[in-house]
């Protein structure tokens, strides 16, 4: 509406510049619609709209697609598999197993750790019940297992695995645990870098574990905040070995009870592997299952659907709208044409003024269209974080960070049928008024 009440304004502005320039093809196609300027309107405003829809949907569904490649990849805690070690485990070594699970078929690659939760309570400085979810892991193997987006952290995980195993040493002499700490721990313990936090070892609350906030991140994959908990969300990665020798020297425990507890696997995509691990692995959790459990859900197949047919009526309606406008257009302005020719206008003259016509109906329907569409994915494409996931995927609050994906192959594509369509209509007026004889067009009741 608001590029309606300008138009004019904008017509007349243009007709100014292209006057000094002295082109007659230019100067009559500016006029005339400075004139008429509702059939160019037209034609401006729905090509805006198919555009603006199609750009909005289109990234409308990229997003939802992202959305649950991250949200699985979260809550499979940032592996292909993870999860509990069975009990079976319990009696081999960290080589053994490391051994065992490595040399799977098609495994790429194996992290073994100890996974810990501490109930947290008012004497932390919480105003109620929490926890907080410590994993220990293999840092020199976690950077090749893990999938860690960079909405995790501003650092690589790989940088950040080495920081733990340099640490390492010094942490076990100086009987105190280096930890990556996610933001919400970090805000809610005031944290600086380097500073030294203690938490209970157990559930007694008896001792206590000492540790060194070596580095921020964003969070901890499979943390997620709940409303019932003041304290939720909280995590921290360690380096296992390091962890395991403070914990144990701080409860008094033999290094035997703090052998490693869970795995984390990063393996091949293909079917035949992934089904052969999902025999000899039936309790890990699988991304690769949870996704296709997701994009099969009705809610998202429902939703994509939908989101597929606004893009499909847009592009309908922009073709058979232009299309239909455009031989309006010529056909009621045949007799203006055919005066023109007859004072001496050459045919490439006229297809001069429909050309500078539709060039400029087309180049404004592609900035404000692409502008609209700008708008609609800024303020309005994060509401995919709010649509259904579907079954059996939990979801925290925005977490992990809802990304905004743009396809741009999709779009090129989409504005590439758009030219198309608008090369289709130029021809097709640029046939209608060049078709008929001028005798014919300027008789008046054949007299």
């Amino acid at each position: 509406m608001l590029f309606l009440r300008f138009f004019p304004r904008i017509l007349r502005l243009a007709t100014r510049i292209v006057a000094k320039k002295r082109s007659a093809p230019a100067v009559l196609a500016l006029a005339q619609m400075e004139r008429t300027p509702r059939p160019a309107a037209r034609i401006i405003v729905l090509l805006a709209l198919a555009i603006a829809a199609s750009c909005f949907l289109l990234t409308l569904i990229a997003s939802k697609e992202q959305r649950n490649i991250d949200t699985a990849t979260f809550s499979t805690q940032a592996a292909d598999f993870s999860g509990s070690l069975p009990a079976s485990d319990a009696s081999k070594t960290f080589s053994q197993l490391q051994t065992y699970y490595s040399g799977l078929p098609g495994v790429r690659s194996a992290t073994l750790g100890y996974q810990d939760v501490i109930q947290l309570s008012p004497d932390q400085g919480a105003s109620g019940q929490g926890s907080l979810t410590i994993d220990g892991v293999d840092s020199g193997t976690y950077a090749h297992t893990a999938i860690w987006p960079a909405s995790y952290s501003s650092q690589p995980l790989s940088d950040l695995a080495a920081q733990l195993a340099a640490q390492r040493p010094d942490g076990i002499a100086h009987n105190v645990v280096y930890a990556l700490v996610d933001l919400a721990t970090w805000q809610r313990l005031h944290l600086t870098q380097g500073a030294q936090f203690t938490l209970p070892a157990d559930s007694s609350r008896t001792s206590h574990v000492n540790f060194i906030a070596l580095a921020q991140i964003n969070y901890i994959p499979g943390v997620y905040d709940t409303p019932t908990e003041a304290w939720s969300g909280m995590g921290l990665i360690v380096d296992y070995r390091n962890y395991s020798a403070v914990k144990a020297q701080a409860t008094g425990a033999p290094a035997s009870s703090l052998a490693p507890n869970y795995i984390w696997l990063r393996t091949n995509d293909d079917a035949a592997s992934l089904a052969q691990l999902r025999s000899v692995l039936p309790n890990l959790n699988d991304r690769n299952q949870v996704l296709a459990t997701v994009q099969n859900d009705p809610n998202h197949l429902g939703i994509v659907g939908v989101l597929y047919i606004g893009v499909a009526t847009a592009l309908v309606l922009a073709l058979i709208g232009t299309l239909i406008l455009s031989w309006l257009n010529a056909s009621n302005r045949l007799t203006n044409f055919a005066v023109a020719r007859a004072l001496g206008m050459a045919p490439r003259q006229i297809a001069g003024v429909l050309l500078w016509e539709q060039g400029f109906v087309y180049a404004l329907s592609l900035l404000l269209g692409l502008g609209l569409g700008i708008l609609l994915t800024v303020f309005v494409a994060p509401i995919v974080g709010t649509l259904p996931a579907g079954e059996g995927l939990d979801i925290g609050f925005n977490v992990p960070a809802i990304q905004v994906v743009i396809p741009y192959t999709q779009l090129l594509l989409v504005l590439g049928v758009l030219a198309l369509t608008c090369m289709m209509a130029l021809l097709r007026m640029a046939r209608i008024v060049s078709r008929p004889s001028l005798s014919q067009t300027l008789r008046l009741n054949e007299d």
